[in-house]
């Protein structure tokens, strides 16, 4: 059983499986917000024992541009590795850092954003080819009714 998010690639889109790692006992975590945002990702996140606190993952919940997912993510992760913390948080949280630098060596991080790019601006391109096409018709069917009831002479 796969205990991590996997990233499969399609021609079209970035699929995504969520598989759940095997249950272990919660980490204590302190000095986050009570309302942390990831805070349900962060508790699954570090359920992971082959790689806990993923940035694909993370990246994947935050869904923010690269520049914010990076601040986020590294800020998260200098917030965990606080001597307040406990020793199992503090080595998950250096096991992150470590997966993270391969990560981004194996140019596994620039795929991701890539694909991320592209796919957004596909959805965007999409979104604005629905409204013009959108436009168009009601444009259209306003003149075609126009003729007709000025043929009927209704106007």
């Amino acid at each position: 059983m796969l205990n991590r998010v996997e990233r499969l690639h399609s021609s079209y889109s970035l699929i995504y499986l969520k598989i759940m790692p095997k249950q272990s006992a919660k980490v204590r975590i302190s000095g986050l917000s009570p309302n942390y945002i990831l805070k349900s990702w962060l508790q699954q996140a570090l359920q992971d024992e082959d790689k806990p606190l993923g940035y694909f993952s993370f990246a994947y919940e935050f869904g923010g541009s690269e520049s914010k997912t990076n601040l986020h993510y590294n800020d998260l992760l200098t917030r965990l590795d606080d001597k307040k913390q406990s020793n199992r948080l503090i080595h998950l949280v250096s096991k992150a850092k470590a997966t993270f630098k391969v990560e981004i060596h194996v140019l596994n991080y620039h795929e991701y954003w890539t694909c991320r790019r592209t796919e957004d601006s596909a959805a965007i391109i999409a979104a604005r080819q629905t409204a013009t096409v959108t436009t168009l018709n009601d444009i259209a069917c306003q003149g075609i009714e126009r003729r007709a009831q000025e043929m009927a002479g209704l106007i």
